[in-house]
């Protein structure tokens, strides 16, 4: 038995959170101790967790089905799940459901399958409320009331008031043990808004709207698998995904962090702290729960709203665009007109070929690498036939006796092609040798290239400056990839003038003196305890020392010049050999000097492990060694 039926209970108000529910209740029970309602409502002292509230079951098996007030509808309507539930495997989903019903399920299993509280995200302190929906609660109800989107991790804004959204004065750890409803606790709290730029602060509002629409329409969004399918099919519409599967991590993650003000990225604590980003991290841990935060700024980023990306689902992007593609025959009716309705496609070694051929012409031709649909109609292609137009122009220009010039300039091909047919179709005598001569018309210039006379730097400067300021967000490191001809040309030939008029270049977010200063401490400290180890005494060296912190990149950063001091302070204190066999010797004599042995020369290269060759050098040293530690001894 769950309990008896309950006498009255709250009719829930819309976006209203279970707790702010289980608060009214407790306000119209007298508002007595708060163990007392916990034992009505749960059978034991303490209550459920605001975010992942479970034995549902026992709250909706006392309530008269005629009212709605069902276990599904709590889930729905008035939990955080509709916020994660996109996010699970549909099986694993199932299984969740099944257990946040059940009241003999162990409070900390539903949490602990879920992973919901484990998952990293920005977490709100205090419950949450926003000054115009409590007053237009106050207005409409006569109280007022959590509501489920203001408690919603980076929800700084009010989604239907674009107004703050404020914390409260109840900690959220306490709403676990206590009932504090919002009609009498929500009271400005310790911290109080803070200030945005407008550019972040419109963002964090689509944000908060986004938040909403996926809390609203989540239970029926699909599950996992259909989500990253889509992540797949936006990622190859935006170019930061090859057909093979491969996606450009690192871009990607660029170009988002590009796109997100700074200010949002740090307080929905979106930046990574390590080499791999979390972008790689969301879309290849699949099976893995990534908070929502993150899946909505990548959503925003791809489709504009998390609405966009769940409705307007993109086609399947074609490696070489979408039908129908040009004809590339100079002598067809449809030249360069989008007249090949279908292609045959094949990959090999993950690496897309396409064959084309014009039903108007019969000219085949293949492409070994995708191209672009807007970069189809110019440029060579590898042409395998070029069709029966083109055959019957050629006899035709044979037989009228055109010249050759003639024929390759309106054919566009060469001598050799020429020849070649002329042979096979008898015009030309059949023991001539087929070899290849220079095009007499020169190699095609490439379109909006200069001319080998032209002015070539005033070209990639411009090409350049063009990149520029059609992506006035990308970093040197982007423009470089888009641009890239340019770019190397510029880096070779005019590199004064592409400093001085490219983006300056982003500095990075790790603070290199600061870690300069830890990395030298931890230095000091590695080198005192290496010469504080019993024993014969180890060479101090870079690597030894690098090992000893542990710090695998040690010797990389010291070589790329961002750990100036480090660097310095292990060139002074690095010994050489010579260094390290004094040390040894003199750890020697200390050795005889704790045993009472007076030692010689001999006695000390034999202890400190020193080769003869390689002793004689420092001879004179041990014996000043020796007379330190016994007086009045000579050799």
């Amino acid at each position: 038995m769950n309990g008896k039926p309950f006498a009255f209970f709250p009719t829930p108000y819309p976006d209203e959170i279970l707790y702010s529910v289980l608060c009214r209740f407790h306000l119209r029970l007298g508002s007595p101790a708060a163990y007392r309602t916990n034992l009505i409502l749960w059978g034991r002292l303490k209550g459920e967790n605001l975010v992942t509230p479970q034995m549902l079951d026992r709250i909706s098996g006392r309530i008269p089905p005629e009212t709605g007030l069902t276990a599904q509808a709590f889930v729905e309507r008035h939990t955080l799940y509709p916020y994660f539930k996109p996010f699970f495997q549909e099986e694993r989903w199932r299984e969740m459901y099944a257990l946040l019903k059940d009241s003999s399920v162990p409070i900390r299993k539903i949490q602990l399958f879920s992973g919901i509280l484990s998952v990293r995200s920005p977490r709100a302190p205090f419950l949450r409320y926003c000054r115009e929906c409590r007053e237009e609660d106050m207005g409409r109800f006569g109280e007022a009331y959590w509501h489920r989107v203001h408690q919603l991790p980076g929800v700084m804004f009010c989604p239907s008031h674009g107004t703050p959204v404020y914390d409260s004065a109840v900690p959220v750890p306490d709403a676990v043990t206590g009932f504090y409803p919002a009609s009498v606790h929500a009271c400005p709290g310790a911290n109080g808004p803070m200030k945005y730029s407008d550019a972040a602060a419109g963002q964090l509002v689509s944000f908060s709207e986004d938040s909403r629409w996926l809390l609203e329409n989540g239970m029926q969004a699909g599950d996992s698998r259909q989500l990253h399918e889509a992540y797949g099919l936006q990622l190859r519409r935006h170019g930061l995904q090859g057909f093979t599967g491969r996606t450009m991590h690192q871009r990607l993650y660029g170009e988002l962090c590009a796109f997100y003000e700074d200010e949002v990225l740090e307080l929905l604590d979106a930046r990574s702290s390590g080499i791999c980003p979390w972008t790689q991290r969301l879309l290849q841990a699949r099976d893995a729960l990534v908070h929502p935060v993150y899946h909505l700024l990548l959503m925003g980023f791809l489709s504009g709203s998390a609405e966009a990306f769940f409705t307007d689902r993109c086609g399947e992007t074609h490696p070489f665009g979408e039908a129908p593609w040009p004809c590339r025959n100079h002598v067809c009716e449809h030249f360069l007109e989008n007249v090949i309705e279908s292609i045959e496609l094949r990959c090999e070694k993950g690496r897309y070929k396409a064959v084309f051929a014009c039903p108007h012409c019969g000219m085949v031709y293949r492409r070994k690498h995708p191209v672009p649909k807007e970069m189809q109609y110019e440029g060579a292609v590898y042409i395998s036939d070029y069709g029966w137009k083109w055959k019957e122009r050629l006899k035709q220009y044979l037989r009228d006796g055109s010249t050759t010039k003639a024929m390759m300039g309106d054919l566009h091909c060469d001598y050799y092609t020429i020849k070649k047919y002329g042979v096979q179709y008898g015009f030309l005598p059949s023991d001539q040798r087929l070899r290849k001569y220079p095009h007499p018309l020169g190699k095609p210039q490439e379109p909006g290239k200069p001319s080998p006379d032209g002015d070539e730097r005033d070209w990639h400067r411009q090409r350049w400056l063009s990149a520029i300021s059609e992506n006035p967000h990308m970093s040197r490191k982007q423009l470089a990839g888009i641009e890239r001809k340019s770019y190397l040309w510029l880096m070779e030939n005019d590199p004064q003038w592409y400093d001085e008029n490219t983006p300056a270049k982003k500095q990075t977010w790790v603070d290199w003196e600061k870690r300069d200063q830890e990395y030298c401490g931890m230095a000091a400290r590695a080198i005192e305890e290496l010469k504080a180890q019993p024993g014969c005494p180890r060479r101090i060296t870079v690597s030894l020392v690098r090992k000893q912190i542990g710090i695998g990149y040690l010797n990389m950063y010291m070589a790329s010049g961002k750990l100036p001091e480090t660097s310095a302070y292990l060139g002074r204190h690095a010994e050489t050999w010579e260094e390290w066999r004094k040390r040894k010797v003199y750890w020697a004599v200390q050795e005889f000097k704790k045993s009472g042995t007076l030692p010689d020369t001999r006695d000390v290269m034999v202890k400190a492990g020193i080769a003869p060759k390689w002793f004689v050098p420092i001879e004179r040293y041990a014996l000043e060694c020796i007379n330190q530690f016994f007086r009045g001894y000579s050799k």
